[in-house]
């Protein structure tokens, strides 16, 4: 077995200390400047949705954060929270606080928000190649190739070890959650589904929450989808059928030519374990590719999506690709002056310090301060 031997100008992060979170500056936005911002969330400018809101690009100005246009402003991405959520004033800025606490290279940005009567939105960095579900499934792009491929892995490995040693899980990993920047380095997004647990170690040995099922269930490890239980392990199993994809650029789950439904995983285990069945699961768009990585790749994401006891942790996991492809690891993933997630992990996880936006003082709100105290974030965005 393997595992057993941006907006880059926007938001000011300051570390009081190598154990403390980061300080978050959010901008408090008012509805006008959005709507102005959006082009009045105009058609043309909505990028998508994800969850119960609707995203649309914005510009703002860097030296005001104030709303600017095409020509002179900086995009970000606006999440406008549906009509009719019951999401209540209180609950969205636990989310807020929650999403600001946690900054890391590998989750996106929260640059600040808007609560105005019925209008809930929140504004996050502008990541421009979009999503890797789109440019793993869109026959119109351009495969990706294999080294991105395997750094995009372990990027994605990198926020879910970050916030494992948060006490956090994601339990939404899918590749429409996967965003990725110009150079095409990966974050998690849609933070809003994460389940933070204060004062727990969300060990995937033992189950810490009920709640209901969400997200594909192509992702979801079995044990969740009967029991509704929450344990990092299934963030582990999501991240297995993730690294399925990558490598075959088959979807979680998608239906033959008969109508029958075939998940990603019953479709891959017949050949996993043997060298000269490894053509029958890769990417037949992959036109080079070392052979030795990606059989090592399919064998970690065997582990990851076998049975819950003899799953891997995150940090493991990230360990694995690390070696087995060191060329592709960042400088900053284990540089060893920078503040750390957790010391325990074999590749220190290092935050980034942005520039700060010029806003005037009055319009910044520090999430430390001004939000409702951390709690367990079980609300969407």
């Amino acid at each position: 077995m393997i595992l057993s031997s941006g907006l880059t100008t926007g938001l000011l992060s300051e570390i009081s200390s190598e154990s403390d979170f980061p300080t978050v500056n959010l901008k408090v936005f008012t509805y006008a400047e959005l709507d102005k911002a959006t082009r009045n969330f105009a058609l043309a400018n909505r990028l998508g949705d994800g969850g119960p809101s609707h995203v649309f690009m914005g510009y703002i100005d860097e030296r005001t954060c104030r709303a600017a246009s095409l020509a002179t402003g900086t995009p970000v991405a606006v999440k406008r929270l549906r009509t009719g959520s019951n999401l209540t004033h209180d609950e969205m800025l636990s989310v807020v606080n929650d999403l600001a606490r946690h900054v890391h290279w590998n989750l996106v940005k929260v640059i600040g928000y808007c609560l105005e009567e019925e209008h809930k939105l929140l504004v996050c960095e502008y990541l421009p190649n979009g999503s890797l579900e789109d440019h793993l499934f869109i026959p119109e792009r351009l495969p990706l190739s294999w080294e991105t491929r395997v750094r995009i892995a372990m990027d994605v490995a990198r926020g879910l070890s970050f916030l494992h040693g948060q006490r956090i899980i994601f339990r939404d990993l899918k590749a429409a959650n996967v965003l990725l920047d110009s150079a095409f380095n990966a974050k998690l997004s849609d933070f809003g589904y994460a389940k933070i647990i204060p004062g727990v170690d969300p060990s995937h040995t033992d189950p810490i929450f009920r709640t209901r099922a969400s997200g594909i269930e192509g992702y979801l490890a079995p044990e969740y989808l009967a029991t509704d239980q929450l344990t990092s392990a299934m963030d582990v199993y999501s991240f297995g059928v993730l690294l399925l994809e990558l490598v075959s650029g088959r979807r979680a789950v998608q239906q033959t030519e008969s109508g029958i439904e075939d998940n990603i995983v019953e479709w891959a285990q017949p050949n996993i374990g043997s060298r000269h069945l490894l053509d029958k699961i890769m990417d037949t768009k992959l036109r080079e590719y070392s052979h030795e990585e990606a059989y090592e790749v399919v064998l970690i994401a065997s582990e990851c999506v076998g049975e819950k006891a003899q799953r891997p942790r995150m940090r493991k996991v990230l360990s694995a690709l690390e070696q087995l492809c060191p060329s592709l690891v960042p400088a900053t993933a284990s540089s060893s002056n920078a503040p750390v997630a957790s010391s325990s992990t074999t590749h220190e996880l290092s935050f980034r310090t942005l520039p700060q936006l010029q806003c005037p003082p009055s319009t910044i709100v520090s999430s430390r301060e001004a939000l409702s105290p951390p709690g367990c974030c079980c609300q969407v965005i």
